[in-house]
């Protein structure tokens, strides 16, 4: 139920209204109509149309619905926890988060693979005697088919494509003199054709002309 403003209650409707004409926007039989509508609705209401239908589910779909609320609900869990953990927090450094996962049955494991024995608790940490006295065996050096030790015989890369020593002197002075003017130059490389700037605006523009007061 709309109610107008008392000033606007009896004011005269216009046929044309914004280009429009109300008539074409008006049904004479629009009450008849409405109260058809209401009867056929109470007809409806009496005869029990809107009443929820009782459950028809067997228990096992009732097991199936409870089944993906719990799944449900565990995902949105997850989903959160993994959030939280994606944030930006402080980490737990690696010592203190292997002494938190650390269990007894998990240390007893451990100590048995290392030959430590832990059956009983008066036991004490005691390497298992077999352990103990048998040797362990030496790493063996690679040798090549000479049988000399490769590490010996092994040229430097230098000295692997010259084998005159006099011209392996002539080009190391060759490349020092090569590379004293890039160095000079403070450049990185050939390839570095960077041009600094020679005088940087920071420190030339501004400056007062006589004292020390440079930056005033």
């Amino acid at each position: 139920n709309y109610d107008l403003p008392e000033e606007e209650k009896y004011d005269v409707i216009p046929e044309i209204w914004e280009g429009h004409n109300i008539a074409d926007y008006i049904d004479p039989d629009i009450m008849q109509k409405l109260e058809a509508l209401e009867a056929e609705e109470e007809l409806r209401e009496k005869a029990g149309f809107y009443n929820m239908p009782e459950s028809e589910e067997d228990e096992e779909m009732q097991e199936i619905r409870k089944l993906a609320k719990q799944i449900r609900k565990k995902k949105a869990i997850l989903k959160i926890n993994s959030r939280i953990d994606n944030t930006k927090k402080p980490r737990i450094s690696r010592p203190v988060m292997m002494k938190r996962q650390r269990s007894l049955s998990r240390l007893r494991s451990e100590m048995t693979d290392l030959g430590l024995e832990m059956d009983n608790r008066d036991t004490h940490y005691k390497r298992a005697a077999s352990d103990v006295r048998s040797p362990r065996p030496l790493k063996r050096k690679r040798e090549d088919s000479e049988g000399r030790v490769r590490s010996s015989s092994k040229t430097p890369r230098d000295e692997s494509g010259i084998r005159d020593t006099k011209v392996r002197k002539k080009v190391k002075m060759i490349s020092r003199k090569a590379q004293k003017g890039m160095n000079q130059k403070s450049r990185k490389g050939e390839a570095d054709r960077s041009i600094p700037s020679l005088k940087p605006r920071h420190l030339m523009v501004g400056h007062r002309g006589v004292g020390k007061t440079g930056r005033r």
